[in-house]
């Protein structure tokens, strides 16, 4: 991967911490587990449901918009960024999230904040949820804080339910666009890639 450049990141203001999410996607032919190691070796982790709504709705805005470096991003670039992960259009383009769901005793759980501790991928948050099991189309404002789908109204985005064992992604492509949440960690392909979260821009 290239050397971090922090104007290549936008930074988005959450109530905890700043968090600074990737302009593009990266690691394109790699499987899910792939990406979060080559992630961890330069301290980067990837980008969560959550945060690529955050992302989104910052893009689809009017408030002053920073990259990395502090320098304000243009509205035109804004609008380009927002297009690049969202609109209806060739080519297909998706990416992965840093969210696992499983099944367990009849509850539903979703893992995220991944590491690579001892080589081995572990979550570092695992919440009980109680997911939306029916899918169908929704809008970006019928999802929750944890990134997952409240309601099925509108016609934004097509949702796909949990299956026990898969992880998130976001795809978009000419006909439509979809949150799955049935996605196998083992796919990859050339139009699959991973947006970046950084706390900070250390190596």
């Amino acid at each position: 991967m290239a050397e971090i450049n922090p104007a290549d990141y936008i930074l988005i203001k959450d109530r905890d911490s700043n968090l600074y999410s990737a302009k593009n996607r990266v690691l394109y032919k790699h499987d899910w587990e792939e990406q979060i190691r080559k992630l961890a070796e330069r301290k980067g982790d990837m980008c969560e449901i959550r945060d690529f709504l955050d992302l989104r709705d910052l893009l689809d805005s009017r408030k002053k918009t920073y990259d990395g470096k502090g320098s304000l991003v243009s509205t035109l670039e804004k609008q380009g960024l927002l297009d690049e992960m969202i609109d209806r259009r060739t080519p297909w383009r998706a990416e992965y999230f840093g969210n696992r769901f499983f099944k367990y005793d009849e509850k539903w759980y979703m893992e995220s904040g991944f590491k690579v501790i001892n080589d081995k991928i572990s979550p570092t948050s695992i919440k009980e949820i109680k997911p939306l099991m029916m899918g169908g189309w929704t809008s970006f404002k019928h999802i929750n804080e944890d990134g997952l789908v409240t309601k099925l109204r509108g016609k934004e985005i097509f949702y796909f339910s949990p299956i026990d064992g898969r992880v998130a992604r976001f795809v978009a492509g000419s006909d439509w666009a979809y949150l799955n949440c049935r996605g196998s960690p083992f796919y990859s392909n050339g139009g699959l890639g991973v947006r970046e979260s950084r706390k900070n821009f250390e190596v």
